[in-house]
């Protein structure tokens, strides 16, 4: 990782990313660490692509103006809404 930037940010960023992968509830920012990891990256550029996508998680909650939902998509749709129409159980 770089150290450009605000560095209060950055380890606030850093601080809750390495809380989220420490939940024993699976979430969605540890699944795409794990899916990263088990990719090849390296755990400190999976970390930073974690701490990346909070960033982009918040300012799409804040444009939006909607409360965070894990279980949307990035097509916007709810997870399991294309399998409901497949007659697939999701």
């Amino acid at each position: 990782m770089c150290k450009r930037g605000n560095d209060r940010i950055r380890k606030a960023l850093y601080l809750s990313a390495m809380a989220t992968l420490n939940t024993k509830m699976p979430n969605t920012l540890s699944l795409v660490h794990q899916r990263l990891c088990e990719e090849g990256k390296q755990g400190k550029a999976a970390l930073g692509a974690v701490m990346r996508k909070q960033l982009t998680v918040m300012r799409a909650v804040l444009i939006s103006g909607k409360p965070y939902d894990p279980a949307w998509n990035t097509r916007g749709q709810r997870c399991g809404e294309t399998a409901q129409k497949r007659g697939i159980s999701p």
